[in-house]
């Protein structure tokens, strides 16, 4: 029972990340209760980045709850949710860059 409550909210954390990720370049500006001071970011990376991040959390939500998976399917599933993560992880930290103040 627990742990259909924890994928349940991971699932929808997932999908509000998704949510976020494409709200932020189609807008051009991050929410204001993510943004922060002293760090601007890429809009297009960060927001390509919370996509993939919110990917990677359902292919693995995907991969876990389905009991009946054959194995030809649950390692192609999980290799996509690193790949998935592993970019999401790279285009987020990409997309840091310092603020300049004049």
């Amino acid at each position: 029972m627990a742990s259909t409550v924890v994928r349940t909210i991971a699932l929808a954390s997932a999908c509000l990340m998704a949510a976020l990720g494409t709200y932020t370049p189609a807008t051009d500006r991050i929410p204001r209760l993510l943004d922060r001071e002293a760090v601007q970011y890429d809009t297009r990376r960060y927001g390509v980045s919370q996509v993939l991040m919110g990917f990677a959390i359902i292919f693995v939500g995907i991969s876990s709850r389905t009991t009946q998976l054959p194995p030809a399917l649950f390692l192609p599933l999980i290799l996509v949710a690193v790949v998935c993560s592993a970019t999401g992880l790279w285009l987020f930290f990409t997309a840091v860059s310092p603020r300049r103040t004049p």
